[in-house]
């Protein structure tokens, strides 16, 4: 994939939005406060798991998404790891590290051969072999932008509350919680095909 990399600094001030999306329609907990049917939902595979597309029946194995992108921060236990919860249930989720080069280190070390001895390395043309490539080798951030930028957060968020003020809301938690624990800095990845990219990220 084509990536790009938006950078903030920890004492970001995010972009004042209309109070027309002031109403709250999302509940904003730690990933620790759910219960385990919530966590399954949440790594399932869903409405953005095609670079922010509809992915539902996309998959033959419908626990690689959760795999690649929500399992090892929900393994790793650490710093902030949060999930919007409307009425109709789990809404998105934000995932961090404040240490990226740590945790990176920690998954190829203990997340990722599990499931590569699970998901043999394939040349198959389809979403589930594209996935088990990145398994096999998942992209490492570049070192430059970890000196001034330590910390990565990954969002998501479902059409339903996209534009509600709740990708702000996750995002300036994190951004508290961080610099609370003597952050520096963090970085965003953004695949370059996501639709939502702009909507997603900043207008929240």
């Amino acid at each position: 994939s084509d990536w790009s990399s938006d950078v903030c600094s920890s004492d970001l001030h995010l972009r004042d939005e209309s109070r027309a999306h002031s109403r709250v329609l999302c509940e904003v907990h730690a990933t620790s406060d759910l219960d385990e049917a919530a966590i399954q939902l949440l790594q399932e595979p869903s409405e953005t798991g095609d670079a922010g597309r509809d992915a539902t029946g996309s998959f033959r194995d419908p626990d690689l998404l959760g795999h690649r992108y929500v399992g090892p921060y929900l393994a790793w236990g650490r710093g902030t790891q949060l999930v919007a919860v409307d009425a109709e249930g789990v809404a998105g989720y934000l995932l961090s590290a404040d240490d990226t080069a740590t945790f990176e280190a920690w998954a190829e070390e203990t997340w990722w051969p599990p499931l590569r001895a699970r998901h043999p390395r394939t040349e198959d043309d389809t979403p589930d072999g594209a996935l088990i490539r990145e398994l096999h080798a998942p992209e490492r951030s570049d070192t430059a932008l970890l000196a001034d930028f330590p910390a990565h957060l990954h969002i998501d968020l479902l059409p339903r509350v996209r534009g509600t003020g709740t990708g702000r809301r996750l995002v300036e938690r994190l951004l508290a919680e961080l610099a609370a624990r003597g952050g520096r800095g963090v970085h965003l990845g953004v695949d370059a095909t996501n639709p939502n990219r702009s909507e997603e990220h900043t207008s929240e």
